[in-house]
């Protein structure tokens, strides 16, 4: 399940700059990641865990960061 999370995720964001110009069409792709998104949720939850407790929110807090800088720059 994981990796076709991932993979619906994948596509979506590659076909998701190509049709950004129809706002129903774009809101459909966010509605399918949003899907796919969920199948991914363990993977996500088992690496949280794995992460020590002391460092944890450091290193969630660099990776969202890092997520939220690139958003911008697009």
């Amino acid at each position: 399940m994981t990796k076709i999370g991932l993979l619906g995720s994948a596509f979506c964001f590659i076909f998701l700059p190509m049709i950004n110009k129809f706002i129903f069409v774009t809101f459909l792709v966010l509605l399918f990641y949003g899907f796919f998104d969920t199948f991914t949720q363990p993977l996500f939850s088992y690496f949280v865990s794995s992460i020590d407790s002391s460092v944890r929110g450091r290193i969630i807090g660099v990776i969202d960061c890092v997520v939220y800088i690139a958003a911008l720059l697009e």
